[in-house]
């Protein structure tokens, strides 16, 4: 009779039992995923499930207050203490997300921050076709066009 009662005890126990949930990051990424940004304050976008706080760091050691989960969520690049510089140069900055349990999931992305603006186009030449009635426009690129 009494290793039947040690069996129902531990059968009602482990019915009682909570188990420990981990957070689930979908999608976290910089700036809407874009490869530059010349903004120091980036938005973070975020979709998960079983999340109930997060964090952010730049080097993975020192993380910014908690705060509650949101998909969205803006973080200043200005923060030595959390290992980020606003210089330019690519940036990965980390999540750190928790379960109201406080299990945790850190993922990343990364973005290049890009302070210099391209050139300006020069020598714009404008030819006009009489015939056809026409404009030709011809023009110099601008120098590092493919960012910022």
């Amino acid at each position: 009779m009494k290793q039947l009662s040690l069996l129902v005890l531990a059968a009602v126990l482990l019915a009682g039992m909570a188990y420990a949930i981990d957070p689930t990051i979908g999608s976290f990424n910089l700036e809407n995923g874009a490869q530059y940004t010349k903004n120091t304050t980036i938005s973070l976008n975020v979709s998960g499930s079983d999340v109930s706080q997060m964090q952010f760091s730049c080097n993975g050691t020192a993380f910014s207050v908690l705060q509650s989960y949101g998909a969205t969520a803006s973080f200043s690049l200005d923060q030595p203490s959390l290992g980020c510089s606003a210089g330019e140069g690519t940036v990965t900055v980390q999540g750190k997300f928790f379960s109201s349990d406080g299990n945790s999931a850190v993922v990343s992305d990364s973005v290049t921050l890009d302070l210099t603006p391209p050139t300006v186009p020069a020598g714009l030449q404008a030819v006009f076709l009489p015939k056809s009635r026409q404009v030709v426009l011809s023009w110099n690129a601008s120098t590092d066009d493919a960012s910022g």
